[in-house]
């Protein structure tokens, strides 16, 4: 009997609860004298880095962006103003505790010059793997049942591999599928004390996989 060549995609997506909450906040101050706009931008900064230097629940953090530049603004006649000068540095933390990091949050919200520009959810690098990794296999796994489905429908036997690749290496005419990834979250909210309270989004860990299997 002739072989029949069957090639499906293989899908998975689990959800994981989230294990890492890194914050990211902008220490940005404007004024006519670059001295000044730079040393106050510097004190808040190193305020930020000794505030998160062996408090509870912070794994790592670090300044990540640094910007001093200045510009001319026009006036509503179309004067052009003496310098403004602008000095901004852009700060990250990673907190193992959503409790931690709302406290955290909250202490600093209301400082001059610091603004939190958003929390991104994570999962550790070594919980991350481990994901990545189950999820590949109950896509792989996923392959095999469509095509052994699909070799029952057409009264085959067993299906055996013959090849198996990320989305678009099988050499298809067919549009390629998403990469594994990790799908971030995040939402603050107000507590009734007017606190900022965190919640941990969840995180999704998708993998695609392409196979291809003979049948007879």
């Amino acid at each position: 009997m002739s072989e029949t060549i069957i090639t499906v995609r293989g899908e998975h997506v689990d959800r994981h609860p989230a294990e890492e909450g890194v914050a990211t906040v902008r220490v940005a101050f404007d004024g006519p004298s670059r001295d000044d706009v730079v040393a106050r931008a510097t004190r808040a900064t190193g305020g930020l880095r000794q505030g998160l230097t062996d408090r509870p629940g912070v794994t790592e953090f670090a300044i990540d962006q640094t910007r001093i530049w200045s510009d001319r603004p026009w006036n509503n006649e179309g004067r052009q103003l003496d310098p403004v000068f602008h000095a901004e540095f852009g700060l990250r933390a990673t907190f193992a505790d959503a409790e931690a990091l709302s406290a955290w949050l909250d202490a600093i919200s209301t400082a001059d010059g610091i603004q939190v520009q958003g929390v991104a959810w994570q999962l550790t690098p070594a919980r991350l793997a481990e994901a990545q990794a189950e999820a590949r296999a109950a896509a792989v796994a996923d392959a095999v049942g469509k095509a052994q489905a699909y070799a029952a429908a057409l009264g085959l036997g067993e299906v055996a591999p013959v090849a198996l690749a990320d989305p678009g290496l099988l050499g298809d005419a067919t549009p390629k599928g998403p990469s594994p990834k990790m799908m971030r979250a995040s939402f603050a909210a107000s507590d009734a004390t007017g606190g900022i309270q965190l919640t941990p989004g969840g995180i999704e860990v998708a993998a695609v996989v392409e196979a291809r299997f003979r049948a007879s």
